[in-house]
């Protein structure tokens, strides 16, 4: 099990600013502290610093990729784009829907294996489960299958509950709804479980992950004071997640992925994140011995 995590979190010192040279940078001062694996953010592909959408993309992804080797960092996941595509009336449907596909040509080209989806939610008919489901497989199917060819694994990711939906269902953020789409996928389909999700949902994640069993294949580690999703390193303030409790249920259902942190350091000064980084490492070790 390598330490991982996403490579949008640390700001090296020597930062440039140039978009395309951010991900390379981040890379080197992953290694550098102690990083052995990276999950690659796709998501910023749809916005306005993305670099998938320009002409040379292709060379940008195949450099990030030689950047990686020579950093001795192993790139086992990727997030794809996100957007609720099910709504009525999604904004710029063609351009994100182009930047999706390059994020699995690019998942593909880095060696990812698994590439992480959030599913839509069909927010004109909230209550309808087989709605939003419909609406999420039309819309993925082709993609799936693209995946497929190009030997990269879709992972459903566990949502939340956002408050604008005011406690009404919202598909997948139960585990019922990730297991059910998971096993209509198939083959090629897995699960992301992401801890701070479950935990700003009430779960007793424990038992969620001895349903999900051996679909887990890659997770996101991070904590809330089970209010709003912070994205905040473990064990920090009135964070609230039991990992004393989720993490021996890891081996306890043989997760055989990288421990891969999703924290958000927005706030940590650039002057700080090398300290930052360090305390993930000791963070992420000790928390793997808890699951050994």
């Amino acid at each position: 099990m390598k330490l991982s995590t996403i490579n949008t979190a640390l700001k090296p010192l020597n930062a440039t600013g140039d978009r395309k040279r951010a991900p390379i940078e981040a890379l080197h001062f992953m290694s550098s502290v102690g990083f052995e694996a990276a999950d690659i953010n796709l998501c910023i592909s749809i916005g306005e610093n993305g670099y998938l959408k320009d002409e040379d993309w292709k060379q940008t992804v195949e450099e990030i990729g030689r950047t990686a080797k020579e950093c001795n960092i192993e790139i086992s996941q990727s997030h794809l784009p996100f957007y609720n595509f099910a709504a009525p009336g999604c904004e710029n449907l063609e351009f994100r829907a182009q930047m999706f596909s390059r994020s699995i040509e690019a998942s593909a080209i880095l060696g990812v294996k698994w590439a992480v989806f959030h599913t839509g939610n069909a927010s004109d008919a909230v209550l309808s489960v087989k709605e939003s489901k419909r609406r999420t497989l039309e819309y993925i199917l082709p993609y799936f299958e693209k995946a497929s060819k190009l030997g990269v694994g879709i992972a459903i990711e566990n949502l939340f509950i956002p408050e604008y939906l005011h406690n009404t269902h919202r598909y997948c953020s139960n585990v019922e709804d990730v297991i059910d789409l998971v096993d209509t996928l198939g083959e090629g389909a897995g699960v992301c479980w992401d801890f701070g999700h479950a935990n700003l949902n009430g779960d007793d994640q424990s038992d969620s992950l001895r349903e999900v069993g051996k679909r887990l294949k890659v997770i996101h580690v991070h904590d809330n004071n089970s209010s709003h999703d912070d994205h905040a390193a473990p064990y920090m303030g009135r964070t609230t997640v039991k990992w004393e409790e989720v993490l021996p249920t890891l081996h306890e259902i043989g997760y055989e992925g990288n421990f891969n942190f999703e924290v958000s350091a927005t706030k940590v000064p650039r002057e700080l994140h090398k300290s930052f980084a360090e305390y993930l490492i000791e963070t992420g070790k000790y928390m793997i011995s808890q699951i050994k």
